[in-house]
C-alpha cells in the first residue's frame, strides 16, 4: 500500500520545498517578509485584542466561545414543582376531608377506608414531585439565571423540601405532647 504525496506548493516559509524553476514568495511591500510575518510589528499580537474575532465560516464571536443571553420571562422549574408538591397535599387533605363529611353517616368499618387516600395519595403523588423539584433546582444553570429567578429556583427548593420539615416538626411535636401526658 502507498501513501499518495502532495505535490509541492508554492511557500514562502523556511525550509519548505518549493517545485524546480519556481521562487519563494516576497511580498512587494516588504522585501524579504514571509507570509506568515505579514505587515505585523514585531512583538505585536497578530488580531485586535490579541484573540480572533472571528472565524473562516462564522459569525463573529467574543472571546471564550458563543454567549448565551440570559433568560428573563421562564420561571424556573424548580419553583413550579414546589407549588405543585403543596397543591397536591391540599387536594389530597381536601379530598379526605370530603370522604370524610360524606360518610358521617356510614358505619364504622365502612370509613376506615377513608384511611387508604391519604396514605397512597401522599406516597404515590409527593416524594416524587418532591424528588422532580429538587433535581431541577438543583441542576438549574444558574449562570444563566437573573437574580429574580434564582429567588425564585430557591424558593421552590425550599417548598419541595417543606412538606417533610413540616411533618416532622409535627410528629415530634406529637411524641412530646405525649410523653408529657403519659408522665414521662
Amino acid at each position: 500500500m502507498s501513501v499518495p504525496t502532495n505535490s509541492p506548493q508554492l511557500s514562502g516559509y523556511p525550509g519548505a520545498h518549493n517545485p524546480q524553476g519556481a521562487s519563494p514568495y516576497q511580498g512587494s511591500a516588504q522585501q524579504g517578509a514571509t507570509p506568515y510575518q505579514g505587515s505585523a510589528q514585531q512583538g505585536a499580537a497578530p488580531y485586535p485584542g490579541g484573540v480572533p474575532q472571528s472565524y473562516p465560516g462564522s459569525a463573529p464571536q467574543p472571546y471564550g466561545g458563543a454567549q448565551t443571553q440570559v433568560s428573563t420571562k421562564k420561571i424556573p422549574a424548580a419553583f413550579i414543582l414546589g407549588i405543585a408538591v403543596w397543591v397536591a397535599i391540599f387536594l389530597i387533605i381536601g379530598v379526605t376531608v370530603l370522604m370524610i363529611w360524606d360518610s358521617a353517616d356510614e358505619s364504622a368499618s365502612a370509613r376506615a377506608g377513608i384511611a387508604v387516600v391519604p396514605m397512597f395519595g401522599f406516597l404515590v403523588v409527593v416524594p416524587p414531585l418532591v424528588l422532580f423539584g429538587l433535581i431541577a433546582g438543583g441542576s438549574a444553570n444558574k449562570r444563566l439565571m437573573t437574580r429574580k429567578q434564582l429567588i425564585m429556583n430557591r424558593i421552590g427548593i425550599g417548598l419541595s423540601v417543606a412538606p417533610f420539615v413540616v411533618f416532622f416538626l409535627l410528629y415530634a411535636g406529637s411524641i412530646i405532647v405525649t410523653m408529657i401526658e403519659r408522665g414521662l
